[in-house]
């Protein structure tokens, strides 16, 4: 990297920093939905739509050919309005980035308009106050600082300024956002995404100058810096507790509740990829008169569709007969979706789950729970803060570590709430107990249904810290452990053998499914691959948490 060009690796890197910073705010977002329709998933779809574009799997280079990748998996995982919108604003800057060594700013910047373009087009009618304004006037201020020679780290913090001035605005634009209170969910999850890449550029950038300067006191400064940087990430990974009470602060407004109640006109959100392209205006001459919020773009070899509709059924049915085949179709209920928001904003109790594992997450809000929050070791005052911020008569916590359980209640105690803690020997259990988990239940019967035993195990596979001798067995530090209800069932010094003894011991004639969550710094595709081979006769589900504190969890049922 140079002061005037940037790696593609630093290049995509911009980006997962600016993933993560949606991340933190995009319960917030979806606080703010209320364009086209108030179903409260902005945040969540803006969110999957980049996290899944840059997922590269066994992809270890960093070149122009791995911006086609992320470009491709942009348009095939794109979710929702948002979602597809900034989909395509990721297609047209990647492929408009040229081959090379390195990527020029200059680059950076003309690609990036050349996305806010792609964005606009693929829209059937472009509607002014959504995130394609604030994409516009935020890539004219970014060509404007260029033709001044500003660095990109300026042109950045520039566009970056220009765009939360316009997304203030949006209210004037739109006047269902003004009814609301609101500025657009869209743009202000694209603002997020913006400021992350803008302060990754910044972080990159000052390291460059750190050393291009020679001398020790250079070096010392960049060490500090280093420091402080390491520091401020064990900070920021604990919850971010007050930056909730924006959230519950937009959910209480005065007109936000009649807002989301309003009648949805067009209750599905209708996906789909079509195994063909070249068929753009057929395409939407034959959905216009089915629905509205029409999105297609084309990949170089197929094409992807989003459209808001009465008549899911018949749409797909006169697509795959009248234009070709289609694929990966999903239809979304969004009345339903906008149904279990308003509900949960009305119940006298919250459900609030604390996990220490990020990749359970999406797993846990695959069961209506909204309140799920990764922690690392939140002190008493900060869920003291949460409850507090959330503002409910009565409070269920559902943890699976024994810390949580034990701050989890001296807040409860403290906070002068009414409430209950339930604790689970893992994350599985968790998601178990969830299967029996209804929200237009009363408060006691949810506590009653989240305890019901249904025979279901999990193990938890951890590595033994030292040598040591547990239940009679001789343990050397590094081995690998599986341990079920306290008790140790299988031993290894192989992380695969371990898993396949845990399998044996845990399966019975009577098991149906057996769930293997993953933490993929320990556990490739490949050994996956291998153990579903030796277990042909089991159905095997395989969740990747990520990197994750614990190596595996096997439950069975």
């Amino acid at each position: 990297m140079t002061k005037k060009a940037i790696s593609y690796k630093d290049f995509i890197n911009m980006f997962s920093a600016g993933l993560n910073n949606l991340y933190e705010f995009k319960d917030y977002v979806n606080s703010l939905n209320v364009f086209p329709v108030p179903d409260g998933d902005t945040g969540s779809n803006m969110y999957i739509t980049l996290k899944d574009a840059l997922n590269l799997g066994e992809n270890n280079k960093y070149d122009k050919e791995t911006l086609k990748i992320i470009s491709n998996n942009a348009i095939y995982s794109s979710r929702g309005n948002s979602g597809t919108i900034l989909s395509m604003f990721i297609k047209g800057l990647f492929d408009n980035i040229p081959d090379g060594e390195d990527i020029s700013h200059k680059d950076i910047v003309k690609s990036f308009s050349a996305g806010c373009k792609s964005a606009r087009k693929c829209l059937d009618k472009p509607v002014e106050g959504t995130i394609i304004t604030i994409m516009d006037e935020t890539s004219k201020e970014m060509l404007m600082s260029m033709k001044y020679r500003d660095t990109l780290d300026q042109i950045l913090q520039n566009g970056l300024k220009k765009a939360k001035v316009t997304l203030a605005k949006t209210p004037e634009m739109l006047p269902i956002l003004k009814k609301a209170g609101v500025v657009d969910a869209g743009g202000q999850g694209f603002i997020y995404i913006l400021e992350g890449m803008s302060n990754e550029y910044s972080n990159i950038y000052s390291q460059l100058e750190y050393r291009e300067n020679s001398g020790k006191l250079s070096n010392v400064v960049f060490g500090i810096h280093r420091n402080i940087n390491r520091k401020l990430s064990k900070v920021t990974a604990n919850i971010s507790i007050d930056n909730l009470k924006s959230i519950y602060s937009v959910l209480k407004l005065p007109d936000i509740t009649s807002v989301w109640k309003r009648k949805i006109e067009l209750k599905y959100d209708v996906e789909f990829i079509i195994n063909s392209i070249g068929k753009e205006k057929e395409l939407h001459s034959l959905l216009r008169k089915y629905g509205d919020s029409i999105i297609i773009v084309e990949t170089d070899v197929a094409t992807k569709v989003h459209i808001h509709t009465n008549q899911p059924e018949d749409v797909l049915k006169e697509v795959s007969g009248n234009i070709g085949e289609i694929r990966n179709e999903t239809v979304e209920d969004m009345a339903q979706q906008r149904n279990d928001v308003v509900a949960d904003m009305q119940k006298d109790y919250k459900v609030i789950v604390l996990i220490k594992n990020y990749g359970f997450e999406s797993l846990i809000k695959g069961f209506n729970i909204n309140n799920v929050f990764n922690v690392n070791s939140p002190s008493v005052n900060e869920i003291i803060k949460l409850i507090n911020i959330i503002d409910c008569d009565k409070i269920i916590f559902l943890v699976a570590d024994k810390n949580l359980e034990i701050v989890s209640k001296q807040a409860i105690l403290n906070a002068k709430k009414s409430g209950t803690v339930l604790t689970f020997k893992n994350e599985a259990y968790l998601l178990n107990s969830l299967m029996n988990y209804n929200k237009s239940e009363c408060y006691e019967d949810v506590i009653e249904k989240l305890q019901v035993k249904n025979g279901f195990k999990a193990a938890n596979i951890t590595i033994s810290a030292k040598v040591c001798k547990f239940d009679g067995i001789n343990l050397d530090k590094g081995d690998y452990i599986s341990i079920l209800d306290n008790n140790i069932i299988a031993t290894s010094k192989d992380i695969e053998q371990c898993i396949l003894n845990t399998l044996a011991k845990l399966k019975t004639e009577f098991s149906s499914l057996v769930t293997i969550y993953i933490n993929n710094e320990y556990i490739s595709k490949e050994m996956i691959d291998k153990i579903k081979m030796r277990n042909s006769d089991l159905e095997l589900d395989i969740y990747n948490t990520g990197k994750s504190n614990f190596i595996a969890i096997i439950s069975v049922e």
